[in-house]
């Protein structure tokens, strides 16, 4: 049986070392493996037309190697030696879209994504299209990390006002806590005291918060898009999904997307370096690779 995974977004515009350091922290906690993913979407006009276009399916193959290259000498920074890593190279419309498709491929408990300049910069920021969907869909559990070091003992908290049905939150958050020998605490706002003042007093690491594009809690709860750029702490975004798929970070199978049926090619070996192969599934836009076992 394969070990559960993380998925972790290695954006060239945000913060992937943060990422990748916080998601190997809680991969050994876990027990899981971990995926770097990367996205091209500059060159997503070349994936529809290269079953058509030679020039095309040239411009698609050299995109995905450079993107593997990308991933392969972040995996080489060594900071997770100890652990098994695979790369996957996407190109794609937009990274929901790759994001939303990789994570029905490969169903990972979590989704851990560096903070890129705009996310995190401040309040009145009008974030990316896809940022805005990720936050509001999530197609996993997704930690938004901004680069801050947390506690040896990490705290994991949640606004009790977005409770509108709190198991939602704790049992994920808890589990979450408990194997990462950290604690959970539901946060009660004090009269007058905003929720970045709560996260601070209490020193919270990570927030957690039920995915939602709506106030919850009787129109008082703040949106997650609305609490990012300020909190000064990572926030844990829970997909809107039954209490079972929540608490075991799994999503549905789903049939594929038609758009995406056209982009359908032959696998083949894209190349072998040392001991580690890379391979090209080349479903229209997937590349990947296994780094070998320790």
């Amino acid at each position: 049986m394969n070990a559960p995974s993380l998925l972790v977004v290695a954006e060239r515009s945000g913060d992937p070392q943060s990422a990748l350091q916080k998601a190997s922290v809680l991969a050994r906690h876990l027990g899981a493996d971990l995926e770097l993913f990367t996205c091209d979407v500059e060159h997503a006009w070349a994936v529809a037309q290269q079953v058509r276009s030679a020039d095309a399916r040239l411009v698609v193959d050299a995109c995905l190697a450079d993107s593997t290259r990308y991933l392969a000498a972040l995996r080489g920074t060594g900071a997770a030696r100890d652990l098994v890593m695979r790369t996957s190279a996407v190109c794609a419309p937009s990274l929901y879209e790759g994001l939303a498709r990789r994570s029905q491929e490969v169903q990972p408990l979590l989704v851990v994504k560096g903070g890129t300049e705009a996310l995190f910069r401040g309040p009145g920021v009008i974030l990316r299209p896809d940022e805005l969907r990720l936050i509001r869909e999530p197609p996993a559990p997704l930690l938004l990390s901004r680069g801050r070091t947390w506690a040896p003992v990490p705290r994991i908290g949640a606004l009790a006002v977005a409770a509108a049905d709190p198991a939602r939150l704790e049992l994920p958050a808890t589990d979450l806590a408990q194997r990462c020998h950290g604690e959970f605490e539901w946060l009660s706002l004090e009269a007058g005291q905003s929720v970045e003042q709560a996260v601070a007093q209490r020193r919270i690491d990570i927030l957690a918060m039920l995915a939602t594009a709506t106030r919850q809690g009787g129109g008082q709860s703040p949106l997650p898009e609305e609490l990012i750029g300020n909190l000064a702490c990572d926030v844990l975004v829970m997909p809107r999904a039954p209490l079972a798929r929540c608490r075991g970070s799994r999503l549905p199978k789903k049939e594929e997307p038609e758009d995406w049926q056209e982009n359908v090619a032959p696998e083949h070996d894209a190349g072998v370096a040392g001991s580690e192969v890379a391979r090209g599934d080349h479903l229209g836009d997937v590349a990947d690779g296994r780094a070998p076992t320790e």
